[in-house]
């Protein structure tokens, strides 16, 4: 392997996926060095052998496309050089990790085998330089001897842009934050001691990755709960109590003594890096440092909820898991879904003071509920505010302000009503007068504590004021876009203090302070500025954090790579055609809804024409995605809670139906690609198609993910030439308001054969916005020719034998009177055919057309909503009298006077043929109850469907005709 090869093969086992958010330090072994090898070749060479290539590699840096002899050039000038390199447009797609990180991990090299003693963390630079000199001088690595003295040291840990030093440590900290976002982990420049140079070099060996990887375990142990904050005293004790066997000795001695405080804090800090990512799972890694399975999935402790009413209160309990839970998570007969930034819904288990432990089917989550003689129960800004209703979720601290709840049981009672003697009269009470508490136990309500309460470890007031920025739109970095502004809350405090916004060149502006159901925070400037960053200081002093954030109005969307899907939706695998974004390729061009039209009749606008408010939620969260670029599953929710709940006075009890429905219809309706398998979301580039415009001037949906920005240039645009150019700004349909779905836009053009009809109006915009994709003019068409159809699924060669694997997991069967999934089979009559959902673990399901041929079963996969419609047909034996072969379902209906699709809810389109009819208008379909042949259900009902066009989808691809029927009486009688 060459150089190169091996600082990709260091990078990627230091820097992947499966350590997002997670610490990385430039920490290998030779052992490690020599399993990497094994992995990237296929040359099986022994231990020395591959030491030798690797050593090959360090003194004679060779790489393809570069023709340069780095051997003759000093440690540090190499790596200043492949930095250099890094930097140039020319090397861009040679480079795909930072190109010095395997003389950065060599730096590290001559501590590894010190990594147990204490002697690393107390090396300086001059025992350090006898270190390194005998490590290289042993092993034949030619670095020279003054290569590392403190001169030397210097050039790659300061900036000098004169001397041509660069900071290579600080600048792969920017590149691990600010250009991977955090995505393959997190590397920051850490330094033990006044040594600023070999400091940054011990630091790489205080806590190793594999000793990363089992802290869950001591979190468990110890009781430490995800997404709760600690104090720095809290993982110290963690770590001595239950650090042994997963911490070197030597840092256990360090936390165990008294000095070395430095050191310390250090190591607790990084514990308390971690922890802050940690998703509550257990993970089991191999060799190459992946993940291999998981353990547990997630150990929760319950919290303890009371909501009080009127005259009563309620309790049940609620749990809180970063990673949001699987679709059909049921836990001790409890369905568990995410209600708001990770909280779970109520959860019903019954109250009455004993410890429990409830676990689903596979018991890989595991809820676990404490005894306790007193609940600490306060307010949480992360879950919404319920009109005539109060909500208090268990803490683990005191408040000095906020109205908090205490249930206590019967034999502690006394201590507690003693404490309430510290209180200042009204603030502390005895509630015996309100239904609902159980037996055993009186509650008490209180506010303003004035001392904690000796002994009790939940009834200690706080002594740190820590601040949390909460809600708007997060871009990474505390880092929120402009539009929807985040409020600041303050941990710790009474509630009376004054925070000040600071700006980095010593402006300062006083916050406006507001309360909503007793939570006190602070609101930020509306005239806050852009691009610059502030950080919360009281004012009297500045935070012990000295956080930066930053309000930002980015000019361009991050860059995502868009992934090639075959006709299935699936992961492209060389077939002829496929999809990347919106758009199939290998497609045939046709022309089924004669578009351009070449109509003069409409030659000028008389109006120009906007309706909607641009700055909607929908609109801003389109806005946000499309900035964003890429993001994951779980950040969508949070944004979308955060949208949801402003300003919102008619409260939902649960919203995970809509967030879930929201990510679904943003997908189908190409704002986004949505890999459901990886919980990651990305933003489509936008472009302009052509909808159906018989009889009207030629009209453009912009279509893909777009920002508000966007939108403003093409109003600009059309007010320019507002006599040829209209814009139309629609908002989606009212059933769909709780899905913050953004608005429907549509240029509409006209002119005559000199400027194509109007046309070239849309290719100029598409200039002017720098929109890279062509104007499509029959992409409708396009989708419905890639989509399979229900015959492909019939084939024989489609149909492979079902392994053992899937003979094994749970199965469900869908019903076919019922349109449900179910684990009895139905009554229907026998049949070789049956459409089956396995579920294979708690987050992933396949589905699969099922038949027998003797004793043998035979699978072939497929889309989820392709098997319903596949099974529709197949079942179906009511044929049409006009089309021989077609089936009359009596679950898909067309009113041809108003062009208008309507399908029953259980029965959503395939995915392109989704996106083909929602690309006729740009309006997502609505949710309705309709009353059609006598029957009442809920159906999506497309709008501005031509007729030959809907019908021909229906029958070449799904074998059904389409019913008609009457929209408006169907509506009307319901």
């Amino acid at each position: 392997m060459d150089y190169l090869e091996w600082n990709d093969a260091v990078a990627a086992y230091l820097f992947n996926e499966d350590k997002a958010g997670e610490t990385v330090f430039l920490y290998l072994t030779r052992d490690e060095i020599t399993r990497l090898y094994c992995d990237q070749s296929d040359v099986e060479r022994s231990g020395n052998g591959v030491w030798k290539d690797f050593v090959q590699a360090l003194n004679y840096p060779t790489f393809s496309g570069y023709s340069y002899d780095l051997s003759g050039m000093g440690l540090y000038d190499r790596m200043l050089e492949l930095y250099r390199l890094s930097h140039l447009r020319t090397f861009q797609d040679v480079f795909k990790y930072p190109p010095y990180i395997l003389y950065l991990v060599a730096l590290v090299l001559p501590l590894t085998e010190l990594a147990a003693e204490e002697s690393v963390l107390i090396m300086n630079q001059s025992n350090y330089y006898d270190r390194a000199k005998a490590f290289f001088r042993k092993n034949r690595i030619f670095f020279e001897e003054g290569d590392f003295s403190t001169p030397e040291l210097k050039k790659i840990c300061t900036d000098h842009k004169e001397k041509g030093y660069c900071d290579l440590w600080k600048d792969l900290e920017q590149w691990s934050q600010e250009v991977r976002k955090h995505e393959l982990g997190d590397f920051s420049k850490m330094i033990i001691g006044k040594d600023v140079y070999v400091g940054i070099i011990r630091a790489q060996c205080l806590i190793t990755a594999d000793e990363l990887r089992k802290l869950p375990q001591v979190y468990i142990d110890a009781g430490l709960e995800e997404g709760e904050d600690y104090q720095p005293e809290d993982f110290h004790k963690a770590l001595v109590r239950h650090g042994k066997g997963i911490l070197k000795e030597s840092v256990l001695k360090i936390l165990a003594t008294k000095g070395n405080e430095e050191v310390k804090k250090l190591i607790l800090n990084i514990v308390a890096t971690n922890h802050l990512y940690w998703d509550g799972a257990l993970y089991h890694y191999d060799e190459q440092n992946r993940r291999k399975y998981t353990e547990l999935y997630a150990e929760k402790k319950l919290k303890l909820q009371l909501v009080k009413t009127r005259n009563e209160v309620a309790l049940g309990y609620r749990i809180f898991s970063k990673k949001g839970y699987p679709n059909d998570l049921e836990i001790g007969g409890q369905f568990v879904a995410d209600e708001r930034e990770g909280w779970s819904c109520v959860l019903n288990y019954g109250f009455d003071g004993n410890s429990f432990v409830k676990t689903d089917r596979s018991s890989k989550w595991r809820l676990t509920f404490e005894a306790q003689d007193i609940y600490l129960l306060g307010k949480n800004p992360e879950l919404p505010f319920i009109p005539r209703q109060s909500c208090y979720i268990q803490q683990n601290g005191l408040s000095r302000y906020e109205e908090m709840f205490l249930l206590v049981r019967d034999g502690v009672v006394d201590k507690i009503r003693d404490w309430g003697k510290t209180f200042e009269e009204g603030n502390f009470a005895e509630l015996d007068e309100l239904e609902g508490i159980p037996e055993g136990f009186i509650l008490f309500r209180f506010r303003y504590p004035q001392k904690g309460l000796e002994g009790v470890k939940e009834l200690t007031l706080p002594v740190l004021k820590k601040v949390k920025i909460e809600g708007g739109m997060p871009m990474g970095n505390r880092r929120y876009l402009q539009g929807f502004l985040p409020v600041v809350y303050l941990e710790g405090g009474d509630g009376k203090e004054e925070l000040w916004l600071a700006y980095e060149n010593g402006q300062k502006e006083k916050l406006s302070q507001d309360e909503q159901d007793g939570v006190v925070f602070w609101q930020l400037p509306p005239d806050i500025e852009i691009n610059v960053p502030w950080e919360i200081v009281l004012s009297d002093g500045v935070f012990e954090q000295g956080l930066k954030y930053e309000i930002i109005a980015p000019l361009f969307p991050e860059e995502c790579e868009l992934r090639k899907r075959n006709n299935l939706g699936e992961e492209y695998k060389g077939e002829e055609s496929y999809v990347i974004g919106n758009v199939p390729k290998g497609i045939e061009k046709f022309n089924l809804l004669g578009l351009p039209t070449k109509n003069e009749q409409h030659y000028q606008f008389a109006t120009f024409s906007v309706t909607g408010k641009t700055a909607s939620k929908g609109n801003l969260l389109a806005d946000w995605l499309y900035l964003k670029g890429c993001t994951t599953k779980l950040q969508f929710y949070e944004v979308f809670d955060n949208l949801y709940y402003w300003n919102n006075l008619e409260y939902f009890w649960e919203n995970s139906d809509w967030k879930r429905l929201a990510l679904n219809w943003f997908h189908y309706a190409g704002f986004i690609d949505y890999d459901y398998k990886a919980g990651k979301v990305t933003a489509l580039p936008p472009f302009f198609v052509a909808l159906p415009a018989k009889n009207r001037p030629n009209r453009f949906l912009l279509a893909g993910a777009r920002s508000l920005q966007m939108i403003e240039k093409i109003g600009c645009f059309c007010e320019k030439y507002r006599k040829n150019v209209r814009l139309e700004i629609n908002q989606q349909h009212e059933s769909l308001r709780s899905l913050l779905l953004p608005d429907a836009v549509v240029v509409e053009v006209t002119g005559n054969r000199e400027d194509d009809y109007g046309i070239d109006y849309i290719r100029n915009l598409v200039r002017e916005l720098s929109i890279e994709s062509p104007v499509e003019m029959q992409l409708q068409a396009k989708l419905v020719a890639f989509a399979p159809s229900v015959k492909d699924f019939v084939m024989t060669g489609q149909y492979q034998e079902l392994d053992e694997f899937h003979q094994a997991v749970k199965r469900l069967y869908f019903d076919r009177q019922r349109f449900i999934f179910t684990d009895k089979i139905d009554n229907l009559p026998e049949d070789d055919m049956r459409l089956v959902e396995f579920q294979l673990r708690k987050w992933s399901t396949e589905y699969g057309i099922v038949k027998a041929e003797g004793m043998q079963e035979k699978v072939c996969f497929l889309n989820k909503n392709w098997g319903r419609y596949f099974m529709l047909e197949h079942s179906c034996s009511c044929c049409s009298s006009v089309f021989k072969g077609a089936k009359n379902t009596g679950i898909v209906f067309y009113d041809s006077n108003r062009q208008c699709l309507v399908v029953r809810v259980e029965f959503p389109l395939p995915e392109f043929l989704n996106k083909a009819v929602i690309f006729l208008s740009g309006c997502i379909p609505a949710r309705e109850k309709l009353l059609i042949n006598g029957e009442i259900h809920p159906y999506y009902v497309y709008r501005d469907c031509p007729p030959a066009f809907i019908r021909a989808i229906f029958l070449t691809k799904m074998n059904i005709v389409l019913e008609s029927f009457s929209y408006e009486r169907s509506n009307k009688i319901v």
